[in-house]
């Protein structure tokens, strides 16, 4: 069982990498391997159909695709901003679901488990992005748990020791996306 994990935000020490690695850490609690992918370590370019037509998918987003693609299911955060995704994870998002070889577009997110959450520190959870994040998985034909976490005020959530019932939602949505790696 191996999951990858995949966070929105660039920054080191973001609300949304922490949260998903407390996911992250109950899935393998759960069985599964977990592997977390840093999109700042990998300098996709903005996507554009002329070097694609030019030269096909570029190094880093076929990385990425074969990581998606070896992995049985998916873990996405993503911050919010301004209401919707932020662009490094649309971007890679966008690379990696280009049909190949005349293929289905959807790409290596077709038919494949992905738990999505989002946290920010305002009233919404991140709400906005967490809805666009679901569409935009449900119209590439992956299979969208319906276990997710939206987590508002997350400052007071995640800076210290973790609530009885954060520590709860936390290991059952590790064990949703273990278990649905298990069945993928």
């Amino acid at each position: 069982m191996r999951v990858l994990a995949i966070c929105g935000s660039t920054r080191t020490n973001s609300y949304n990498r922490r949260l998903l690695r407390l996911v992250a850490d109950a899935a393998r609690s759960a069985g599964a391997t977990v592997d977390e992918v840093d999109l700042r370590a990998h300098a996709i370019p903005f996507y554009d159909g002329d070097l694609e037509e030019a030269t096909g998918l570029p190094v880093e987003a076929r990385w990425l695709r074969e990581q998606i693609e070896a992995s049985d299911a998916l873990l996405l955060a993503t911050p919010e901003y301004n209401g919707s995704l932020p662009a490094v994870l649309k971007n890679a998002i966008d690379w990696v679901s280009r049909p190949i070889g005349g293929g289905r577009p959807g790409g290596s997110f077709r038919g494949r488990p992905v738990l999505v959450m989002s946290a920010s520190p305002g009233a919404s959870g991140g709400a906005g992005a967490l809805a666009h994040l679901d569409t935009l998985m449900r119209r590439l034909g992956a299979n969208v748990l319906e276990t997710r976490i939206s987590l508002p005020g997350v400052a007071d959530a995640l800076d210290g020791e973790l609530s009885a019932e954060l520590k709860a939602q936390v290991g059952a949505l590790g064990r949703a996306v273990a278990g649905a790696s298990q069945n993928a």
